[in-house]
């Protein structure tokens, strides 16, 4: 069973707000998926 969906879309705004918070810091380049997951506190 897949999760709700405004479950699914609050996840996906973390995961954006942090990849982009990561990327002004590291440099798109240099950020890597366990950055933005340590981020907002999950797993790769």
């Amino acid at each position: 069973m897949s999760p709700k969906p405004n479950v699914t879309a609050m996840r996906t705004a973390q995961i954006i707000e942090a990849a982009t918070t990561v990327f002004a810091t590291k440099g798109f380049d240099a950020a890597t998926m366990d950055d933005i997951a340590a981020a907002i506190g999950i797993n790769k």
